[in-house]
C-alpha cells in the first residue's frame, strides 16, 4: 500500500517538474505549460481559455456543456481587437459572429485559382424553390434562464420570442444538389448541409442578366415613346416596303391609332375600315411617304369587331382586326 502511495506522489512530482500542470499563487491552474498565457489556464473563478496548438488534423480541440440554455458556450476573439468582434454559440446551438468572410478565389491575397463564368444564372435560380420548415425543436421547452445571471435582463424578452419562432426558412437540398451541386455538402453520419453563401455569386449574375434585359426593354420603349421605332421595334428608318401594323391600343373605348409606311413610288393609298361581312364603312387617305399615323374615334362605330386594310394604288397590302369595346 505504502509503495503504491510514494509511486503516485513521485509521478505527480514527475508531471509538476516538466510543466504538465502548475498551480500559481494566484489560484489559476495551468496545464500543458508553466506560464499563465498558453496552453489550457483556469482561473480560480472557474473560466477557461487556451491556445490550441496547430495541428494537421481536424480533431475535436475542446468540448464544452453549458449550464444554462442560453448561456455562451464557446467564445472565440483576437488579442487586442474589440471583444465585440467575436464569434459564439450558445446553449440552444445558435452560432453568432460579428464580421463573416469567405476565402477569396481570385488574387487578393486568397487563394489563385481558375476563373469559371456563371452562366444562364437566372435559368439556375428559376429552378430553385424556397421553402417554410417546421421548426418544433423548442416545444416544451422550459427556459431556466429568467433568474441566470449570465443573461441580461433586457435580452429576455427577446430571447421568449425566439422561441415562440416555429418556422425555418431554406432551400430543398435535393433541388441544390441538382442545379448547383457546388452548394451542398455530406458529413460522414449522411446528414446534407447548405453552403448558402455559395449561392451568393449565382445571385449576383442572375440581377446583372435581368437588369440587361431590363435596361433594353427600357430603351425599346423609349424608342417607341420617341417615334424611331414602329411598333414591333421596326426602325422608321429601315422600311423600304409598303407595311401596315397593329392599332394601339387594340381593344379600345376612345381612340385608336394604326400607323403605315409608304415606299416613294405609291401614287395613292387609303386605310379602309370593314365589318365582318365585308362592308366597308369608313375610308382614310394616305398621303405622306415613309411613316402615316392615323387616329380612329370609336364613337364612329358601334361596339365590336372589325377589320382594317391598306390598299396602294388598288391592290391590298395587309389585313388587322380591331375591336370596338363600350365605354
Amino acid at each position: 500500500m505504502k509503495k503504491s502511495i510514494i509511486t503516485i506522489v513521485l509521478l505527480f512530482v514527475f508531471v509538476l517538474s516538466y510543466g504538465q500542470i502548475k498551480m500559481h499563487p494566484s489560484g489559476q491552474v495551468s496545464i500543458q505549460t508553466t506560464n499563465t498565457t498558453d496552453g489550457v489556464q483556469i482561473a480560480p473563478s472557474g473560466q477557461t481559455n487556451f491556445k490550441p496548438n496547430l495541428t494537421g488534423s481536424f480533431d475535436i480541440l475542446n468540448h464544452t456543456i453549458a449550464q444554462a440554455q442560453l448561456v455562451k458556450i464557446w467564445n472565440v476573439t483576437l488579442e487586442g481587437i474589440n471583444p465585440n468582434t467575436q464569434f459564439y454559440v450558445t446553449g440552444l446551438g445558435n452560432a453568432y459572429a460579428h464580421g463573416h468572410y469567405t476565402i477569396s478565389y481570385n488574387g487578393g491575397g486568397g487563394v489563385t485559382k481558375g476563373s469559371y463564368p456563371i452562366e444562364n444564372a437566372s435559368k439556375l435560380l428559376s429552378k430553385l424553390n424556397g421553402y417554410y420548415y417546421d421548426d418544433n425543436e423548442f416545444e416544451g421547452f422550459k427556459p431556466d434562464f429568467i433568474d441566470n445571471p449570465n443573461v441580461q435582463p433586457e435580452a429576455i424578452e427577446g430571447l421568449m420570442k425566439d422561441l415562440e419562432i416555429n418556422k425555418a426558412l431554406g432551400l430543398s437540398s435535393d433541388d441544390l444538389e441538382t442545379v448547383l451541386p457546388e452548394a451542398v455538402r455530406h458529413d460522414p453520419d449522411g446528414r446534407v448541409y447548405i453552403n448558402y453563401s455559395a449561392i451568393v455569386p449565382v445571385l449576383v449574375e442572375a440581377f446583372k442578366e435581368q437588369q440587361q434585359t431590363i435596361e433594353a426593354l427600357q430603351q425599346e420603349i423609349a424608342e417607341l415613346k420617341n417615334g424611331e421605332k414602329g411598333l414591333y421595334g421596326i426602325d422608321a428608318h429601315e422600311i423600304t416596303r409598303n407595311a401596315l401594323f397593329q392599332n394601339v391600343p387594340n381593344p379600345t373605348n376612345s381612340s385608336t391609332t394604326i400607323d403605315c409606311y409608304l415606299d416613294s413610288n405609291v401614287a395613292k393609298a387609303i386605310i379602309a375600315v370593314y365589318d365582318l361581312n365585308g362592308l366597308q364603312l369608313k375610308e382614310y387617305p394616305v398621303y405622306n411617304q415613309g411613316k402615316n399615323t392615323i387616329t380612329i374615334r370609336a364613337n364612329d362605330f358601334k361596339p365590336g369587331m372589325y377589320m382594317y386594310s391598306l390598299l396602294v394604288d388598288g391592290k391590298l397590302i395587309d389585313t388587322k382586326r380591331m375591336v370596338i369595346t363600350s365605354k
